[in-house]
């Protein structure tokens, strides 16, 4: 008996169904999974997999269900033809239905770049997923990507002398092949996450304490602020950490028309004003800083 032949209409609609099984099912964790800077720097994974693993599946499987999609139309256009055919000949009229739907999608994708209220709470029911992956302090990388710094690097920026710190790795059983390696590429090699390596040697730090009415200049406060994630800091935050009176914020701000309330962060004052979070700092910290 003479086997049957491929189907390959059949191959497609079954890579179509599972391209989209599997872009949905990526497509939720990455909604949840917590920022990049967080997922590599505590070495973040689910399933066993890490975000950038999740993210490649997701972007792999949409090109499959676009391959999928084209091969889907090539197989069934004369059949999507007669189809269209067939419904005109009974007068039947989409174009009230093509418009709709139109609208329908421009008004979605303005709503997703404006984030306009309701489709904005999608967005910000993503971020607090997002952010209830930091259950401390620790999980906030002191500088934005530490883990692609060299140690080398990471340990100038943060103040600690070199040496030490490879003592201390070393007396933590933590190899170290060159201090020109990644905190990453350390963090790997020895099965660990840059957070704990940097837990290792954060004791060596030799960090500047704030002094109440100290004046700051812009390089300064860009300085010391770099990393410390200040966009999603606030006012009082800023403040007590660097021992800057409340009268003195709420006086300089006010020279320079900046209204805030407590609950806001830097990145929801800097939208509003068209500016970003280190200059709304910069008024702060700096004596007679003007936007």
């Amino acid at each position: 008996m003479r086997g049957k032949g491929i189907n390959y209409r059949g191959i497609t609609s079954f890579f179509m169904t599972w391209g989209f099984i599997v872009m949905a099912f990526t497509g939720l964790i990455l909604f949840i999974v917590p920022a990049g800077r967080i997922a590599q720097w505590v070495n973040w994974t689910l399933f066993g997999l890490t975000k950038d693993q999740w993210t490649q599946i997701h972007v792999l499987f949409c090109i499959v269900f676009l391959i999928g999609g084209g091969f889907h139309i090539y197989f069934n256009w004369k059949p999507l033809i007669r189809y269209f055919y067939s419904k005109a000949k009974q007068g039947v009229n989409l174009g009230k239905e093509i418009i709709i739907s139109l609208v329908i999608s421009v008004v979605l994708i303005i709503a997703a770049i404006a984030e306009i209220s309701p489709f904005n709470y999608v967005f910000e029911f993503s971020t607090f997923l997002k952010d209830s992956w930091i259950i401390s302090e620790a999980y906030e990388p002191p500088i934005g990507h530490a883990e692609l710094l060299s140690l080398k690097s990471f340990t100038k920026k943060q103040g600690i002398d070199l040496n030490e710190a490879l003592s201390e790795l070393e007396k933590a059983n933590i190899k170290v092949a060159a201090d020109k390696d990644s905190l990453g590429k350390i963090a790997i090699e020895n099965k660990i996450s840059p957070m704990a390596i940097y837990q290792i040697i954060q004791k060596l730090e030799k960090t500047e304490v704030p002094v109440e009415g100290a004046d700051y200049t812009p390089e300064k406060v860009e300085e010391i602020l770099e990393g410390k994630g200040v966009g999603r800091k606030n006012v009082e935050w800023l403040a007590t950490e660097y021992k800057i009176d409340m009268t003195e914020v709420e006086k300089r701000l006010a020279k320079n028309n900046v209204t805030y309330t407590k609950e806001e962060t830097f990145h929801d004052i800097s939208d509003r004003y068209s500016v970003g979070p280190m200059d709304i700092a910069k008024i702060i910290m700096v004596q007679g800083y003007t936007l």
